[in-house]
């Protein structure tokens, strides 16, 4: 068991396999759900739309539609994902 969750973890931002598909996009939608505003906050708004973009991108198509259809209350951050997620 050790074995396959240290396995997850070296693969989860790339995926690769089943277990770690399903782990990078939950990853992902994680980060959309929660982890924006502290990004922002810490790394600036240029940081924040990479890691937003990078973070959309690695999705699953799947996953893209989720976000897509995410409701963000703060509208500096809607725009900033809808920014980011627009190249």
């Amino acid at each position: 068991m050790i074995k396959d969750a240290v396995a997850l973890i070296k693969k989860h931002e790339v995926g690769g396999d089943r277990n770690t598909d399903i782990l990078k996009n939950a990853d992902s939608l994680a980060f959309f759900a929660y982890n924006i505003p502290s990004v922002l906050k810490r790394n600036g708004q240029e940081r924040a739309l990479k890691k937003i973009a990078f973070m959309y991108f690695r999705l699953s198509k799947k996953g893209q539609n989720i976000v897509k259809k995410m409701k963000f209350k703060n509208k500096k951050i809607k725009n900033l994902v809808f920014q980011a997620i627009s190249k």
